[in-house]
């Protein structure tokens, strides 16, 4: 398949099957999803709470507003469209709500639960709230 860049490393061997291309995209996914320094990826709810659903995705990270998180967001799309155009598929690990969002399609309750339950519980209860009143309740409440 086709190769958007060429990579060598100096002093070091690429340790995949794929070669140096591969082991630096696969570098540059591993910093967007693991690194404490970038915050576009982040873990989901369910993992920073324990949650047994999707422990280990990533989602996009909502407050992320800073211009180096935008330029993170600006990468990690260009980084995506990259690995389409070349066929390289890359091991991002994110949820599925966020994939959803990425394909501009809308998550489900049980896609949010799956990243984040107690958001979605809480959306549950506001739907099956009676009247406004309750639903405002509720709203407070949590």
């Amino acid at each position: 398949s086709a190769r958007a860049f060429s990579v060598s490393f100096e002093g070091e061997g690429a340790s995949d099957a794929g070669g140096p291309y591969r082991e630096c995209l696969d570098n540059l996914c591993e910093e967007l999803m693991h690194s404490a320094a970038l915050t576009v990826l982040i873990p989901t709810p369910n993992q920073t709470q324990d949650n047994s659903l999707d422990r280990g995705k990533r989602m996009l990270n909502p407050s992320g507003s800073s211009q180096l998180e935008i330029q993170l967001c600006e990468l990690l799309g260009a980084l995506m469209g990259l690995c389409l155009r070349t066929q390289h598929p890359l091991p991002f690990d994110l949820s599925v709500h966020t994939w959803k969002l990425l394909l501009a399609e809308t998550p489900t309750l049980s896609d949010i639960r799956r990243a984040d339950r107690d958001t979605a519980n809480l959306i549950e209860q506001i739907r099956t709230a009676t009247n406004p009143m309750e639903r405002q309740g509720k709203l407070t409440e949590e």
